[in-house]
């Protein structure tokens, strides 16, 4: 009883262990496959296909029949990118295309807008941290304001009064003073420029004048206004000993 009984659990363990082998057969038949469809796929993608002038046609009609709506669209901003590309020189756009496949511009084409997004906000921080360094330079306070009508023309008259913060004598300036009512809602932006020495540490007064014909929009809805206004100054450009901050 014991033989057969050993007899039996070794065809079972043959049984499973040739069970297991065509189980295991399979599988890495399938994943085999699977990369044959997949390497398949990339290379009759029309998408990954090279442009030539010989070609061209038909790849853009295989990637209008057989790829995305998002992927057609892509390739129309890239032929219209290389059509704009073409108009000042003795060109064509399929030169532009030739020897690349759509996938590789595409791809080309977002990188480099993902170096000038990243460089752009390079540049904000840059432009924020320079603005901070000028808002410490000068201060407007005391505003006061009137439209006066002359020769038919409304003009706005601005003064305030400006304070150099600093220790150092301020030669030149240029900013803007903004403008917005009680909600905040803005009412006009009016550029300024100053080539009188504010002494260091020191206040003076400043009398401003903008003219309708450059600020007429602004100054009619200024001209409405019953409540308060309120002022704010942001400097564009500072001169301290011959250099610009």
């Amino acid at each position: 009883n014991m033989k057969n009984l050993k007899i039996i659990f070794t065809q079972i363990k043959d049984f499973i262990v040739s069970k297991w082998k065509i189980i295991t057969y399979i599988i890495c038949s399938l994943i085999i496959l699977s990369f044959v469809v997949l390497a398949f796929k990339l290379l009759t993608n029309p998408m990954n296909t090279k442009v030539t002038r010989k070609n061209y046609d038909n790849v853009i009609e295989r990637i209008r029949k057989n790829s995305s709506k998002d992927d057609y669209q892509k390739v129309q901003a890239v032929i219209a990118m290389a059509e704009l590309a073409s108009l000042g020189d003795n060109e064509d756009k399929i030169d532009y295309l030739e020897g690349k496949s759509f996938n590789q511009m595409i791809k080309k084409i977002q990188k480099n807008l993902e170096e000038e997004n990243k460089e752009a906000e390079q540049q904000k921080i840059i432009s924020a941290e320079k603005q901070k360094i000028r808002d410490g330079y000068l201060k407007f306070d005391n505003y006061t304001w009137e439209v006066k009508t002359s020769n038919y023309q409304s003009n706005l008259i601005i003064t305030a009064e400006i304070e150099n913060l600093k220790d150092i004598d301020i030669e030149a300036f240029e900013g803007i003073i903004s403008i917005s009512d009680k909600l905040d809602n803005n009412l006009g932006d009016f550029k300024i420029k100053n080539t009188k020495i504010i002494p260091k540490k020191a206040k003076a007064d400043i009398d401003m004048t903008f003219y309708e014909d450059e600020y007429y929009s602004e100054i009619k809805a200024i001209s409405r206004q019953s409540g308060d206004l309120y002022f704010s100054f942001t400097p564009t450009k500072i001169i301290v000993d011959g250099n610009e901050i």
